[in-house]
């Protein structure tokens, strides 16, 4: 049996065993017996090869076809990043918006953070009627993500009523791998949020999605980061929050900039779900051609007359009846 051909085919038969075999949430405990009853459809050797071959050939294009989308998605992260540069530098508008240096804090009504549960003494609940409870896993780069729910007791919030959520907060993570993303708090549920996350409640005066594009922006970050204290995860305080500099205009002229960078942002979301669409069609092809592969349907009649041709071709039945033979005289030499 060719090697190439075995190891594709333990690919193949992968999501099949581990659905089997699988214990508890995540675990797949295999051994030796239940591997040796493994099924496998055995042609002749050359066939094997000419499978691995055509396997191995299609595999091929299909990388440089999952290769091409990544580089798409890279290009597309600059291209943000590039739109959000020209933003904030006044060039994204039609007329050039003449932009002067700000702090956070003057714009704001509040600036705060949240606490522990634990140093509060509250632990966490199964229950959505109770609290809902923002950290900075939640909070996203532009958006909130609630796939994973937190819940405390209402009695959180009456300790700390200070850290209530309104909607539409900005919030801005503080501590550690997540620090600097920024995105707007737009639920009707009472919340509350932890100490890694900042509120910042703005006046009038500044509008909620330009801070939060600005603070997700790589010329915010190259400020903010300066300031970050390591000591055993990198954070950032309230007063860096509050003295953070942006680049401010006249409220209308901030609407505008915010209309421009979300239609052309737009457009990056489409191309970013039509390639992650594509990745996701890719890997479900990946498992195709194994399918095909081991049912015996990839090569077609030419191919096959081919390897039929070859010299070591010999039916399986035959192959097959040649190994047992071989087993017993080894069996009985011992």
């Amino acid at each position: 049996m060719s090697l190439n051909f075995l190891f594709h085919y333990f690919h193949y038969i992968r999501p099949y065993v581990i659905q089997k075999h699988k214990q508890g949430v995540t675990q797949v405990n295999l051994n030796t017996t239940i591997v040796k009853e493994f099924d496998i459809s055995l042609p002749p050797l050359p066939e094997q090869r000419a499978i691995v071959s055509k396997i191995e050939q299609l595999f091929s294009e299909l990388d440089n076809g999952i290769a091409n989308l990544k580089l798409a998605q890279e290009q597309l992260i600059v291209y943000r990043q590039a739109v959000l540069k020209k933003a904030f530098e006044g060039k994204l508008t039609r007329d050039n918006v003449v932009v002067t240096q700000k702090r956070i804090g003057d714009f704001a009504e509040l600036i705060t953070k949240g606490a522990s549960p634990k140093w509060q003494g509250f632990n966490y609940v199964n229950d959505e009627s109770q609290l809902l409870f923002i950290t900075s896993e939640n909070v996203r780069e532009g958006f909130i993500d609630l796939t994973k729910k937190k819940f405390l007791p209402l009695g959180f919030n009456e300790k700390q009523k200070r850290s209530t959520l309104k909607k539409g907060d900005v919030l801005f993570n503080l501590v550690g791998a997540s620090i600097g993303r920024a995105a707007i708090f737009n639920q009707d549920i009472l919340s509350n949020i932890n100490q890694a996350v900042a509120i910042i409640r703005l006046t009038d005066d500044l509008n909620n999605s330009y801070l939060t594009y600005f603070l997700n922006a790589e010329i915010a970050k190259q400020d903010y980061l300066s300031k970050v204290v390591d000591v055993a995860r990198a954070n950032l305080s309230l007063a860096d929050v509050n003295s953070l500099i942006i680049p401010y205009c006249s409220l209308p002229e901030q609407q505008a900039i915010v209309q421009e960078i979300e239609t052309r942002l737009s457009v990056c979301d489409k191309i970013e779900q039509y390639i992650e669409t594509n990745l996701e069609k890719a890997e479900a092809l990946r498992q195709s051609i194994l399918k095909k592969a081991f049912e015996g349907k990839l090569l077609n009649d030419r191919e096959l007359a081919e390897v039929r041709g070859a010299e070591d071709w010999e039916p399986a039945e035959v192959l097959l009846e040649r190994i047992k033979a071989e087993k017993k005289t080894n069996r009985k030499s011992v």
